[in-house]
């Protein structure tokens, strides 16, 4: 057995790295045509405006774009640009990029994605023992060639940062260090849209130490963001992201069948001709799976128990599909959700989970991402949202299951 198991693992060491080859040869040949046209361009302009002292006009996106066209030697259209929705203060730690040529900041940003994504993989194989049975080289592998988190690299985004506060988030409650987990937690504020239901859990689950902590962070966040951008800038943004940018469709090149939540499912699924029915139906999923969850959560707290780990895993993926604004780099977090259930499963013989099937998971989920866009326009069909609600109603399943023994 574990012959057969070194065998598949070489295998699948294989296939990863041939995945991450035939990516980096992409990425090599996609460089020279697009150039600056990366999501981090909008990081970089926003970064320009702050040291420029423009602060208070970041979220005019007239602004935005004046910045933006000698930066990227671009002659946009008036309804053409790469705009800045992320909350001010995500810019402070990285206001020295800023000062460095596009490309240099880029690089160096790529860097920090690389670092940030193994300082997770130590975070979560020295604190989860069922995935710390896999060898480093095949979740290395397997990390490197995951579609969405390559997306990410070469988008200059922020996903990866987004995996280690929830990945710390989770190894902070399950050592119940409940106020580093909020104070944690609400560093994820710049994606308000995939933070605010782990608050409403915390909440809800009464972690009060935590509640507070959050609260507090996310006051002096407030507080940085008031002294970077002014009252305009903060409600430049308010109108931006609440009005405009997650709500409608074309804004910018935000494109609801590109989405991998329920709103991409249901638009792929009846077409964009018929929006008010995709509409209902995406309020109508997200409320169930928003009950589905809390219904998994109920029950004593108990962090140490393997059945936290799936119901986190499902809080992932639950929060994921009713995100209104869900792009392929998000998917990031799929990885620390094959890490959770690596660890709930392997641990637990009962479950009959090898470390075969949870490299398999990496693959599929990887080649599902890569290939939904495509296929969905024949199939009607959104496949990564598909994928992600049978792995999420598994989770859900097995710590019912692991309620019930306990």
């Amino acid at each position: 057995m574990h012959g057969r198991w070194l065998t598949s693992e070489r295998w699948l060491q294989g296939f990863f790295l041939i995945l991450l080859l035939v990516y980096v040869s992409v990425w090599v040949g996609q460089i020279a045509r697009l150039g600056k046209e990366t999501d981090f361009l909008a990081t970089y302009t926003a970064g320009k405006m702050v040291i420029g002292g423009e602060g208070h006009r970041l979220y005019n996106l007239n602004a935005q774009r004046q910045t933006q066209q000698p930066i990227s030697h671009i002659n946009l259209p008036p309804d053409d640009l790469l705009p800045y929705i992320t909350p001010p203060f995500f810019i402070v730690p990285f206001l020295p990029l800023f000062f460095l040529p596009f490309y240099g900041a880029f690089a160096v940003m790529a860097s920090i994605n690389v670092l940030l994504t193994i300082l997770t993989l130590i975070l979560l194989k020295n604190n989860l023992p069922g995935f710390n049975s896999i060898g480093w080289v095949t979740v290395v592998l397997a990390t490197f060639s995951f579609f969405p988190w390559f997306v990410n690299l070469m988008q200059g985004q922020n996903a990866v940062i987004t995996m280690l506060i929830l990945s710390g988030v989770f190894v902070l409650l399950k050592h119940r260090r409940d106020g580093w987990a909020g104070a944690v937690l609400a560093l994820g504020l710049f994606k308000p849209q995939l933070n605010i239901i782990f608050f409403a859990v915390l909440v809800a689950k009464k972690r009060w130490r935590a509640v507070l902590a959050y609260l507090g962070v996310a006051l002096i966040l407030l507080a940085i963001s008031y002294l970077l951008v002014g009252r305009t800038g903060i409600e430049d943004y308010i109108k931006l992201t609440l009005v405009h940018s997650p709500l409608v469709d074309g804004f910018y090149g935000i494109k609801y069948p590109k989405m991998h939540n329920w709103r991409g499912f249901f638009t792929v699924m009846v077409g964009r001709s018929h929006a008010d029915l995709a509409a209902m139906l995406t309020v109508g999923a997200s409320l169930a799976t928003l009950a589905i969850l809390g219904w998994n959560w109920r029950g004593a707290w108990r962090p140490a128990e393997s059945k936290f780990d799936f119901r986190f895993a499902f809080l992932i993926i639950a929060t994921l599909l009713v995100s209104p604004h869900l792009n392929t780099h998000d998917l990031t977090l799929w990885l620390p959700v094959a890490a959770l259930i690596a660890n709930g499963t392997i641990a637990d013989n009962s479950l009959r989970v090898t470390r075969q099937t949870i490299a398999i998971f990496f693959a599929v989920g990887g080649l599902v991402s890569l290939l939904t866009f495509p296929l969905s326009s024949v199939l009607h069909v959104q496949l990564t949202t598909l994928f992600m609600a049978l792995i999420g109603g598994w989770t859900v399943a097995v710590s019912q299951k692991l309620d019930r023994q306990s």
